[in-house]
């Protein structure tokens, strides 16, 4: 079974306010998406604390998770059709770096 967290439960995971343990389960894989990763990109933390954001996404990176990183409409799209090709890091080359 995949667990879909909320933007603002990987915030707290890298606030430590969660704990990983909580987290895993054998019954579960946690997963991330374009959108956690979007929303933290575009938050007032990017302003205001932009070093909770990069440490938000961070922390999506390292824990073993899966990771949708397409956009919803890209990721139906390749459902629809797995030959379909969508290259994240040059999409989100900018991102990715920071």
């Amino acid at each position: 079974m995949k667990t879909i967290c909320d933007t603002n439960i990987w915030r707290k995971l890298a606030l430590g306010e969660i704990l990983e343990n909580e987290l895993l389960k054998a019954d579960s894989q946690i997963t991330a998406t374009f959108i956690n990763i979007d929303e933290i990109s575009k938050s007032h933390l990017v302003l205001t604390d932009i070093e909770s954001a990069k440490q938000t996404i961070r922390r999506i990176m390292k824990i073993p998770t899966l990771i949708i990183f397409e956009n919803p409409m890209i990721y139906l799209a390749k459902l629809d059709n797995p030959l379909l090709e969508f290259d994240i890091k040059k999409e989100n080359e900018i991102l990715l770096l920071t």
